[in-house]
């Protein structure tokens, strides 16, 4: 754990984050606030 809040809890990234990541950058929504470049594959 990195630190937590009140209402967060924060940790660095870990291998089993990569497909969720994945699914959040194939969002078009998502890549317009990230400015991303989109992944090609996990």
């Amino acid at each position: 754990m990195l630190f937590e809040s009140e209402r967060l809890y924060y940790r660095r990234f870990e291998e089993a984050d990569a497909s969720f990541f994945y699914e959040l950058n194939l969002d078009e929504e998502v890549m317009k606030y990230t400015g991303d470049v989109a992944f090609e594959s996990v």
